[in-house]
């Protein structure tokens, strides 16, 4: 069986290599020829396997075998092999060749073989063979070595498919660089890079190094001299690194470094001679140039030189001219074509020397003027150029400037305006006019004249460049106009010079491909491949999307530029630069055309491009069927919505209708509360007319019979008085002016003492009442005022419907409001009284609500007391409720919540072991004090002891009952100093003893009574000046007339309003500061005397006597000067502390001050009689120091004892 492995036509010939040997097949014959040659080169191999063939131009043909590479030539039947052999490099890398390929560009004498050993190539000229295989270190290595198919395409890129690393390429044209090392002939240095060229009138190239001294080549670029001139004698140059060379019009070569000054070199004698200066030192030499006038140019460390023609030695330029050319270093020379001289400055500018003003050496400075646009760019001038069409470019820091003469203004290009850079270190220009520029970004080609948006190229190494490290402050244009560039400073490099004219531009348009689809980053598989296809379908969902593109060409891949647009989204064309995709989200449904287009690495643009169509379909919601079910909804929508409407219309009417009766009614509550307000008040003043005389007719009769008619009178106007400020009490709730003045209270001992004062009414009623709380304190924020009117409608409430021989029991304790779980405090006051009926629950706290059946109407009622009391809890954000059983009775039960800022205080008394709780029960009075006694007690001592503050009024209360001593002190504790006693005896005594300003008493106490004790007080001259406030249960007049008759200054009988104790304490103490006040503004006055200020005061007769006891005592002593306050109260019978208080309570004085008070009106009486001088009279009234004196009378008086005694009479 025939296999056929390669088959190529030629002219009408078929060559066939099959495993048997190799057949020429005749077209036209239509015959195989075997050529029978190969059985020659067969040897050793079972077949000859044939990969390829090929023909070069002389006819021979060439074979790719298993077995090496076989030559035939047809014309003498020969065939010869070249096969690997182990100890010659030059010959093939390996004997399997897959492919073979005769580049054409080298007149065909180099062929490029695949093979399963690595690429090779064949110069057939010599027959040898040069490797190329893959070196892991080096990333521009072939990627694999075995190599299967090999091509070279039109562009001169030869392709190799390989194994495993995909296609490889290189470029076989050949580079426009030529790159040279700078190898030192002596090995000493091995290799440097250039710093400095010139090529001489003989064809010569100059070329200075970094630190290897001068090299000298020839035409042919073969080095014929070396020169290091490190170490050497004087005359030579002492250091190699050699910064600039000039060749002058007379042939001389120029040599300036950076140590050893300037030289010259002469060709003919070979001899470099160092020039003479007249300073001793010039180190560095920057730039060497000779104008067309033959004055050569020197830039050196020390400032600027001329070469003198007449005598040929080297002056300093400014020491022979008066020039405007600041004396600097490092400038650089250039002559243009009209014979100008360009000197450019590192900071000064530009200078130019026009041929008319040479004489005087007159140079124009061209500087930057930021407010002007047409300045120059920079003061930073690195070189000065004019190019093959007359125009003069500047390199600058900030880019490149063209000059133009006729307006002697600068056109600025910068890097924003396509330049590539921005520090411009050096330019030449070609014969095109194209600008080759050394920058920060390496070495550019840049074309002023070029239409697009890129008018520069940057050379890199993939560029063909030799290397990038460049050095960028010079290079040089010879006259044939190519260019040397040396290396970087120290980089070893050499260098490299090429012809401007030998780049050609890659003028091939690249074919644009789509290479890859993806949706959210992720490669979507087609039908076909992308490249083939010209439509896309896409889901609404699929919007996210990008597009993978390419551009083949492949001199610089990585220079191809791209722009793509999707129309009818993009509104331009979007230029990413290199990046070879594009990225689109969110796209709305609709048909686009994605458009791609891209340009080669010379900027030749495939404007046709490659495009595709996209088609993003509808979402299910944006359909046309979506669309009619839209309208139907709308439409239902709308008539939905007009139902609506119509029946939103009809309840907007059915609204207003309840509000305007809604409002007339509550106008008709408006009216009906304030008719009662206003009746309420109305009723007051009738009410007082009438329970004042009342008042007074009870005390006037003795007929049994009358005071009992008189006394029914008095408790149903007192009833209706409570019951009008229950009315007025509603009023302010209903019009929302009731507001809540909260403040922390104790409520145990606060609701203890509001039972107290119904204890003497359970008393008479012979009801038990009882208190009982699990907590010894709890401290909550309430108003005391609305708590106190609560308690008393409740315990009011329930003394009503409580029969002889009933109880009532109160309780406090803490408590969680089941509802809404809040914590408060709860209330509760239960009876066994006759209790509610269960229909009749629902409606007691509604306004004026009755039962009708309540103990057969046995108890008279409003129905206002348990309505008030619900909208005082509601105020509170409380909540009442009853439980009751007819016939058993009834528990009311309050909850007051705790509100923010409210405490509740939980002291437990424990037993003696510390561990059990005990309990306050108050079921048992006697038990209550005696558990509260020791607790009290020590409130007590503690108050009594503290220091009293004479400023505070001090209250005293008697009161055996420890509870009501407490409640009544914490009314007063705010505002006064309280002290206690427990019953009459200690209350005289604390009476006598503290002085206090006022005393609330009981009248029912051991020991001593209220009255007996009021009695001793009014009688004792230390007392008697103290008001009193007597306390009693008994309402009868009798009990009144009896107290006020012991002195009582009021009267109040239990229960009493804590509001009404509170004005009765306040006006009595104000009376008697108004009394003190009254002594206070006449004790300055010396007309009137002390017996007269005490007539007029309208105190008391025991006081009265008292006052002018004291007055008595102190004018008997009124000459001793040693008479002190202990003496006085002495011969008055009181302590210190008794007669400061005594005193203080009728005139406002302490003793002291009452004394020299006295004394001081004895003087000015005695002044105004001219009794005497006033030292006699100082004498007279006590006083043994005349200074002090009439201080104490001026601050009296307000005048001197000479300018008072002067005022009284002025004729002496």
């Amino acid at each position: 069986m025939l296999s056929c492995h390669f088959l190529k036509i030629k002219k009408v010939f078929f060559w066939v290599g099959t495993d048997e040997g190799l057949y020429q097949f005749n077209k036209a014959a239509n015959t195989f020829l075997k050529i029978t040659e190969l059985s020659k080169v067969q040897a050793g191999y079972k077949y000859i396997s044939f990969r390829d063939i090929e023909e070069d131009n002389a006819g021979i043909l060439w074979f790719g075998t298993n077995c090496g590479l076989l030559r035939y030539d047809r014309e003498t039947r020969e065939i010869s092999r070249f096969i690997h052999q182990e100890n010659d490099q030059e010959s093939i890398i390996d004997n399997d060749i897959q492919g073979i390929v005769i580049n054409p560009d080298n007149e065909g004498d180099i062929f490029w073989l695949s093979t399963t050993g690595g690429l090779a190539s064949f110069d057939r000229r010599n027959g040898h063979f040069k490797a190329y295989v893959h070196n892991p270190k080096n990333s521009n290595s072939i990627g694999s070595n075995i190599l299967w198919e090999i091509y070279l395409d039109n562009r001169g890129t030869l392709w190799v498919s390989t194994e495993g690393a995909g296609a490889d390429y290189i470029h076989l044209q050949k580079s426009p660089f030529s790159y040279y090392n700078l190898e030192v002939p002596n090995g000493k240095k091995a290799r440097q890079s250039a710093s400095s060229f010139c090529k001489d009138s003989h064809g010569n190239l100059w070329v200075g190094s970094h630190d290897g001294g001068l090299f000298q080549f020839d035409k042919h670029m073969k080095l014929v001299f070396y020169q290091d001139f490190a170490g050497k004698q004087e005359k030579m140059l002492s250091y190699n690194y050699i910064r600039t060379i000039y060749e002058d019009s007379e042939g001389e070569i120029w040599l300036g470094n950076s140590g050893g000054g300037v030289y010259k070199y002469n060709l003919q004698k070979k001899k470099f001679v160092q020039t003479s200066f007249k300073k001793s030192q010039l180190n560095i030499i920057y730039r060497i140039f000779e104008d067309s006038y033959g004055i050569l140019w020197i830039s050196s460390s020390l400032g600027l030189l001329q070469k003198d023609k007449p005598s040929g030695r080297i002056v300093f330029f400014h020491d022979q001219n008066n020039s405007s050319l600041p004396n600097s270093n490092n400038f650089k020379f250039y002559e243009d074509s009209k014979k100008c001289l360009w000197i450019s400055t590192h900071g000064n500018g530009v200078f130019m020397l026009s041929p008319e003003n040479r004489k005087n050496m007159l140079f124009v400075n061209f500087k930057h003027d930021p407010s002007d646009l047409n300045s120059i760019s920079s003061n930073i001038v690195n070189t000065v150029r004019e190019d093959a069409n007359k125009n003069l470019w500047i390199a600058t820091s900030r880019g490149v400037n063209q000059f133009f003469r006729k307006k002697q203004q600068f056109k600025s290009i910068a890097s924003e305006n396509g330049l590539g850079a921005e520090y411009i270190y050096h330019l030449e220009s070609d014969k095109q006019g194209n600008l080759f520029l050394s920058t920060e970004n390496g070495f550019l080609m840049f074309n002023p004249s070029s239409k697009q948006k890129e008018k520069s190229k940057a050379y890199r190494t993939q560029d063909g460049l030799p290397f990038n490290d460049i050095f960028p402050y010079f290079f040089y244009k010879d006259a044939d106009g190519s260019l040397f560039v040396g290396g970087g400073k120290y980089s070893e490099k050499g260098f490299f010079t090429f012809n401007p004219d030998s780049l050609q531009r890659n003028e091939q348009v690249p074919p644009i491909v789509f290479t890859n689809f993806k949706i959210r980053n992720n490669p979507v598989k087609l039908d076909s491949s992308i490249s083939e296809l010209t439509q896309i379908k896409l889901k609404h969902n699929q919007n996210y999307f990008s597009f993978d593109f390419a551009s083949l060409d492949f001199l610089n891949p990585s220079k191809n530029l791209y722009a793509f647009k999707l129309e009818d989204y993009d509104d331009d064309w979007v230029y990413p630069g290199n990046r070879g995709y594009a990225n689109y989200t969110s796209v709305p449904p609709g048909n686009y055309i994605f458009k791609v287009k891209g340009s080669n690495n010379d900027g030749i643009w495939n404007e046709q491009g490659a495009s595709i169509v996209l088609n993003i379909s509808k979402p299910p919601w944006n359909t046309w069927w979506s669309n009619i079910i839209y309208a139907l909804v709308i439409f239902g929508l709308f008539y939905g919505s007009r139902r609506y409407e119509i029946k939103r219309q009809q309840l907007k009417q059915q609204l207003e209708i309840e509000h305007l009766e809604s409002e007339r009614l509550a106008e008709l509550d408006k009216i009906k509360t304030r008719f009662f307000a206003n009746i309420s008040h109305e009723f007051r003043t009738p009410l007082t007319l009438i329970i004042g005389p009342l008042d007074k007719l009870l005390g006037r009769t003795s007929d049994k019979t009358c005071v009992e008619d008189l006394g029914i009178i008095q408790r149903n106007a007192l009833r209706l008085q409570k019951l009008i400020n229950q009315l007025l009490s509603l009023s302010k709730l209903e019009s929302g002016n009731m507001k809540l003045h909260t403040k922390e209270e104790e409520l145990v001992l606060l609701i203890k003492g509001y039972i107290q004062s119904f204890s003497s009414l359970a008393d008479q009623k012979e009801i038990t009442l009882s208190f009982k709380s699990r907590k010894k304190k709890l401290k909550m924020l309430v108003d005391r005022d609305k708590l106190e009117k609560i308690m008393f409608n409740l315990l009011s409430n329930a003394f009503k419907f409580t029969s002889k021989k009933g109880h009532i029991k109160v309780e406090i304790n803490p408590f969680t409001y089941p509802k809404n779980n809040r914590p408060g405090i709860k209330i509760k006051v239960s009876d066994n009284g006759s209790g509610i009926p269960a229909d009749r629950i629902p409606y007691i706290f509604n306004r004026f609500y009755q039962a009708e059946d309540s103990p057969k109407q046995m108890q008279e009622g409003t129905g206002i007391g348990l309505s008030l009391t619900k909208e005082l809890v509601k105020l509170h954000l409380g909540e009442i409720w009853v439980d009751s059983e007819e016939g058993k009775g009834s528990a009311f039960s309050v909850f007051l919540p705790f509100s923010n800022g409210s405490v509740l205080t939980d002291v437990s008394i424990l037993d003696e072991a510390g561990k059990k709780e005990l309990e306050i029960d108050c079921e048992d009075e006697a038990s209550m004090q005696e558990e509260n006694g020791k607790i009290l007690q020590e409130i007590a001592s503690e108050f009594n002891e503290k220091l009293v503050n004479d400023n505070i009024p001090i209250i005293l209360i008697v009161e055996d009952n420890a509870d009501m001593r407490t409640f009544i002190g914490s009314y007063l504790d705010d505002t006064y100093n309280v002290i206690e006693a427990e019953d009459g005896e200690e209350g005289f005594s604390k009476a006598v003893s503290q002085i206090p300003d006022l005393i609330i008493s009981d009248v029912m106490m051991p020991k001593m009574d209220g009255n007996e004790m009021c009695d001793k007080l009014k009688t004792d001259e230390r007392t008697s000046h103290i008001p009193v406030i007597m306390l009693t249960a008994k309402a009868g007049s009798d009990s009144k007339i009896e107290g006020l008759e012991a002195g009582a200054d009021a009267y109040l009988t239990k229960p009493f309003e804590g509001k009404e104790l509170l004005i009765r304490v306040k006006n009595l103490i104000n009376q008697r500061k108004k009394l003190r006040e009254f002594f206070t503004r006449n004790h300055h006055s010396p007309e009137q005397s002390p017996l007269a200020q005490i007539k007029d005061s309208g105190i008391t007769s025991m006081d009265q006597r008292f006052v002018e006891k004291a007055i008595k005592v102190v004018e008997e002593n009124m000459d001793n000067p040693d008479f002190s306050v202990e003496m006085f109260g002495q011969e008055m019978a009181l302590s210190r502390v008794q007669l400061h208080r005594k005193l203080k309570a009728i005139v406002n004085q302490s003793a002291s001050t009452f004394v020299r008070t006295l004394r001081l009106k004895r003087a000015a009486l005695l002044l105004s009689k001219q009794a005497g001088n006033v030292t006699e009279i100082a004498y007279d009234v006590g006083f043994n120091n005349l200074s002090y004196f009439a201080k104490c009378f001026n601050e009296h008086f307000g005048l001197t004892p000479s300018e008072f005694a002067e005022r009284h009479h002025p004729s002496t």
